[in-house]
């Protein structure tokens, strides 16, 4: 049986049926992450996981950028802004695993669990009303 290190809660969800579907499989990559991490899993195994998660995020916020265009929402360059920022951080996490100069430790993969968590707790709340209003 597979651990679950983090599970789309219902204060996670969005309402945006593809929305939460994309949340949902960013966390299955995590948890891939925490589960090769957490059972000692080859250096490349780890890599895979996260270049996983780099691109299910990247994946998501094409899409999210997407919708947010063609609903005017009016706050999408700061939403775009914070998608880049965040992008580059796990490109260079990524980056700096693969080529060693990253270690997974607990304090690393917790600021991996904020990062996915402020994203989707925080940053894409802000639009939500917004995109439901319009369906």
């Amino acid at each position: 049986m597979k651990t679950d290190y983090l599970t789309l809660r219902e204060n996670f969800r969005t309402g945006i049926d593809p929305v939460d579907e994309q949340h949902r499989e960013m966390i299955e990559c995590y948890n891939d992450l925490e589960r090769a991490v957490a059972t000692g899993e080859p250096h490349e195994a780890r890599v895979n996981a996260l270049f996983s998660l780099a691109d299910a995020t990247r994946r998501h916020f094409r899409f999210e950028e997407n919708l947010l265009e063609a609903n005017d929402y009016p706050d999408l360059a700061r939403h775009r802004g914070e998608h880049e920022a965040l992008l580059e951080q796990i490109d260079d996490w990524a980056s700096r695993l693969r080529d060693g100069e990253l270690n997974l430790t607990r304090d690393t993969m917790r600021l991996i669990r904020e990062w996915l968590l402020d994203h989707m707790v925080g940053s894409d709340q802000h639009y939500v009303a917004h995109i439901r209003h319009i369906d």
